[in-house]
C-alpha cells in the first residue's frame, strides 16, 4: 500500500471504530492504529524530507544574510567613526555607502539566484524520480518553493532598505558633524 491508500484505511479504522454513546467518541484498537501509523512514517517519501531541508536551508540563507549584513553595518558604523575623528569623511563616506549598497544588491541577487537555481534543481531531480503520486507532491513543492523564493527576495529587499536607511542615516550624522568641525576651526 503507498501513503495515500494507508491514510485511507486509517480513515476508514477511525469510521468503523465503535461509538461510545452519548459522547461523540471512537474505540479503536491501539495497537492496529499505531501500526498503522508506523507503516505511514516508513512510507512517507523521501520528496518530503527534502521540502523540509529546503525550508530549513531558506531560514539559514536568511540567517546568513541577516549576519552579514550586521556585519556590514558595523564595519560601516566603525568606519565612520574614524573617519570623523580625521576630518576627511565626507567623500568617503559616499563612496563607502555605495559600494556597501552594490555589495549587499550583488549579495542578494547572488543569494536569491542561489537558492532558486538550487530549488529548481532539487525540483528537477524530484520530478525524475517521482511516480503518480509523486507528481502532485512535486507541483505541491514547486508552489511552495516560488512562494519560499518570493518571501527570500522580499526579505532580501527588506535587508537592503533598512541598509540604505542606515548608511543614510550615518551619513547625514557625518554631514551635521562635519558642520559643526567647521564652525568650530572656522
Amino acid at each position: 500500500m503507498d501513503v495515500l491508500e494507508l491514510i485511507d484505511h486509517l480513515e476508514d479504522m477511525i469510521e468503523d471504530g465503535k461509538v461510545i454513546p452519548m459522547t461523540g467518541r471512537v474505540m479503536l484498537n491501539k495497537e492496529d492504529l499505531l501500526d498503522m501509523l508506523k507503516e505511514i512514517r516508513i512510507k512517507l517519501p523521501d520528496e518530503l524530507k527534502q521540502a523540509k531541508w529546503i525550508t530549513q536551508e531558506k531560514q539559514r540563507i536568511i540567517a546568513e544574510a541577516q549576519k552579514q549584513a550586521d556585519a556590514m553595518i558595523k564595519e560601516t558604523d566603525v568606519r565612520l567613526k574614524r573617519e570623523v575623528e580625521h576630518h576627511d569623511i565626507t567623500s568617503e563616506a559616499n563612496r563607502r555607502a555605495l559600494e556597501i549598497i552594490g555589495n549587499a544588491q550583488k549579495n542578494a541577487k547572488e543569494i536569491r539566484l542561489g537558492a532558486k537555481d538550487y530549488a529548481n534543481q532539487l525540483l528537477v531531480d524530484l520530478e525524475n524520480n517521482l511516480d503518480e503520486n509523486g507528481k502532485e507532491l512535486s507541483e505541491m513543492l514547486q508552489q511552495n518553493t516560488g512562494e519560499m523564493l518570493s518571501k527570500i527576495q522580499e526579505d532580501v529587499i527588506e535587508l537592503i532598505k533598512v541598509m540604505e536607511n542606515t548608511v543614510g542615516q550615518k551619513t547625514d550624522e557625518i554631514r551635521e558633524n562635519m558642520k559643526e568641525l567647521k564652525k568650530m576651526n572656522g
